[in-house]
């Protein structure tokens, strides 16, 4: 069984006829034709015909200056063209100094490779059968031509038998031209439908098949040989497009060629490799054969390869079993794509086997994203709010946070759907919606005389790569004619790091009087360098800070002096997750004044918040 890759078929085999092999077989045919002048010349001598021995000599001399001068030449049709005025002046010549029967013969035998080559080097890549027409027709031509000028010769002391010789040989070399150039006709037909076959199923950056190669051969084998338990392995490189991004195509190439590569060290007797989209590679082979570690330790040769200070490769292995061979090769794909799906994001984890509990995800991921739009048309999304408040309980305003109110599932929390649409791309709409829900709100507590009270909206990194963000807001503000210092914006690490872009369009909307909030802070990798460079105003602590662990000590110290570099850089500092009083009396005494958590609050709808927090009542 073949491993799939292209060692057993090579593509430069099998492709069209080039400039190059144009001029090798152009180059052959003068030198052919000036030895054929030379041998001419001397039978010229030898009958003492003056005139057409020196015209042999000049012609032989041309059909060599034509050999060495068509291989440096660019304009090989023009010399094929003075090739047949040369042969049509012999020919000419011919006739009339020996007479029309012997010249047509002499040099008509020259004229169906000729004429061949003609046809056949105008059309080099678009092979037809009308110059083998042609040439039947030239050799039918000189053969009738030959009989019917027998007896109109000029030279009298030649007898018919030498008439009869040159026809032959005429015959003879016409029919060796006819049966070469219709091989090489054959050979060229053989050799496209190869190409053709391998372009269907090989790809041709890599040389390993491709997806529907692989489908078809991964199939045939699991077909045909039924008593052994195979597995299907596919690859996937995180974050592939970044790599393109910052390195170029070029380098982007490579990485795939080393996947196929690796892919392929694993591909013995008994198993096909193909790629099968983009970055994602399949194997498919034997149960008995499959060696996490070995896959583990060429994922760490690759990312030894490959990674920069820039960017840090790794690629992920999804496996599944293959129980009914009866499946399609396609689902079994998806199947072992479903395992590589749920591993995204852990860099614990290079290798994941697919199960039901991953496909019963899968399908409820697909019910979310058919369900979206009826249950955006139907209002079934609904923002709740988390107060924000003094160690008092003192509300000065609340994030918006948002809840599904599903008709058969109940109220769902955004873990269980937010996720999903932010990797389909459909959160940009849900934060819309929330946005305009907050704006709405907060127009009404300002009829209501609350105008002290503010509402903090989340933007995601989504959201400024399907939006304009500032456009968007901008436009809400003045819709519903609320005071911008009233709507927050809280934006996490991940949607300005290394996003110049997005660090623009929030330097206009600080600029424009909007209060930036960094949600999550000291959860990444990049926050103090984050605190440099972008403008903000409030830091929302993260609350993995006040999470029990074993550096309890180490955790407090941490916190402690973010909130003191927070004070002395004038921004305000909110704690989430506050959950009890001794952790509101330990983050006041070290400076912190604004809390977040369920000590105070969990997540309301907002006619709870207005009645618990009586904003019907004018300050």
């Amino acid at each position: 069984m073949t491993s799939g890759n292209r060692s057993d078929v090579k593509e430069d085999a099998y492709r069209y006829v080039g400039v190059t092999d144009i001029q090798k077989e152009c180059r052959i045919l003068y030198l052919a034709c000036a030895v054929l002048h030379a041998v001419i010349a001397l039978c010229f001598m030898k009958l003492e015909i003056n005139i057409m021995l020196y015209e042999s000599v000049a012609a032989a001399v041309f059909y060599l200056i034509g050999a060495f001068g068509i291989c440096y030449s660019r304009h090989t049709r023009r010399w094929i063209i003075m090739f047949v005025i040369e042969i049509l002046l012999d020919a000419v010549l011919g006739q009339l100094v020996l007479g029309w029967g012997y010249g047509y013969i002499l040099y008509g035998m020259m004229l169906v490779p000729i004429v061949y080559y003609f046809f056949y080097l105008d059309n080099q890549t678009q092979k037809t059968y009308v110059p083998h027409c042609i040439a039947v027709i030239d050799l039918l031509v000189v053969t009738s031509t030959a009989f019917i000028g027998g007896e109109c010769n000029l030279v009298p002391y030649i007898e018919e038998k030498y008439v009869l010789g040159i026809f032959m040989a005429n015959a003879l070399f016409s029919i060796a031209a006819l049966i070469f150039y219709c091989s090489r006709f054959i050979s060229e037909i053989h050799s496209k439908t190869k190409h053709l076959a391998y372009r269907a199923d090989y790809d041709m950056l890599t040389g390993v098949l491709n997806r529907d190669g692989f489908i078809n051969r991964a199939g045939k084998m699991l077909k045909n040989n039924p008593d052994t338990e195979y597995i299907m392995v596919c690859s996937d490189v995180k974050d592939f497009k970044m790599i393109n991004d910052i390195y170029g195509d070029e380098v982007g190439d490579r990485v795939l060629i080393k996947e196929a590569e690796l892919i392929t060290r694993f591909a013995g007797p008994g198993s096909v490799a193909g790629r099968i989209g983009g970055d994602r590679f399949a194997l498919c082979m034997p149960k008995e054969h499959f060696d996490e570690s070995q896959f583990i330790d060429n994922i760490v040769e690759m990312k030894k390869e490959f990674s920069t200070g820039y960017y840090q490769m790794f690629i992920y292995i999804g496996v599944y079993d293959i129980k009914d061979r009866n499946e399609p090769v396609g689902n079994m794909c998806d199947k072992a794509n479903m395992a590589i799906k749920c591993m995204k994001g852990n860099y614990q984890m290079a290798v994941a086997y697919y199960d039901e509990a991953i496909l019963e995800k899968e399908l409820e991921q697909k019910k979310l994203i058919a369900e979206f739009d009826r249950a955006l048309e139907n209002n079934e999304f609904c923002v709740y709010l988390q107060p924000q408040t003094d160690a008092d309980g003192l509300c000065h305003g609340a994030e918006a946070l948002v809840r599904w109110a599903h008709p058969k599932s109940g109220l769902m929390s955004p873990g269980s759907f937010v996720d999903c649409y932010e990797r389909c791309g459909l959160i940009h709409r849900l934060d819309e919606y929330v946005w305009e829900e907050a704006v709405k709100t907060l127009r009404r507590w300002t009829e209501l005389g609350r105008s002290d009270l503010h509402i903090s909206i989340n933007i995601s990194a989504k959201d400024f790569f399907y939006l304009d963000v500032y456009e968007v807001i901008m436009g809400l503000v003045e819709k519903y004619k609320v005071d911008i210092k009233n709507l927050r914006l809280e934006l996490t690490e991940t949607a300005v790091v290394n996003e110049n872009d997005n660090m623009e369009v929030i330097r206009k909307l600080h600029d424009a009087g909007f209060i930036i909030e960094i949600d999550d802070f000291g959860s990444g990798y990049s926050s103090l360098n984050m605190l440099k460079d972008i403008c903000s105003d409030v830091l929302k602590i993260d609350r993995e800070f006040l999470r029990e662990t074993e550096n309890a000590v180490r955790s407090r110290d941490i916190l402690e002096e973010i909130i003191r570099l927070s004070n002395r850089m004038n921004m305000t500092v909110i704690t989430e997750g506050v959950e009890t009083r001794e952790q509101v009396d330990m983050l006041t005494d070290m400076g912190c004044r604004v809390f977040q958590g369920y000590y105070f609050s969990k997540p309301i709808p907002i006619h709870e918040f207005e009645d618990k927090y009586n904003v019907v009542q004018v300050n």
